[in-house]
């Protein structure tokens, strides 16, 4: 399986924490495209991936309340997870004047 991007990662987090799918969704998707990736070269995805595994842990083991979870990884990705599923794309179009180019 390919390596996901921080989008990805950023994109499923955002469902998570916006309640479009469960943890245990987000873990399902999260488990299986970042296998491996800890034997990856240092990159922000595997920091971002490392991160993201370490509060799931503590999570898991009891140290934090879903809220907590939540809290946390929000501020993984500041300004940004909220946003992802509403981002829009747009490409500004101009216009040149016509050129008129005659032939003899």
């Amino acid at each position: 399986m390919n390596q996901p991007t921080v989008l990805e990662l950023q994109t499923q987090l955002s469902r998570y924490l916006n309640n479009a799918i469960t943890l245990e969704g987000f873990r399902d998707w999260f488990d299986d495209v970042t296998w491996g990736l800890a034997a990856e070269p240092d990159s922000l995805i595997r920091q971002k991936a490392g991160e993201i595994e370490l509060r799931i842990a503590e999570f898991t083991n009891g140290h934090l309340t879903e809220q907590e979870l939540k809290d946390l990884l929000r501020a993984l990705f500041p300004d940004s997870v909220d946003r992802v599923e509403s981002m829009d794309f747009q490409i500004p179009v101009t216009y040149d004047e016509p050129i008129a180019v005659t032939f003899s």
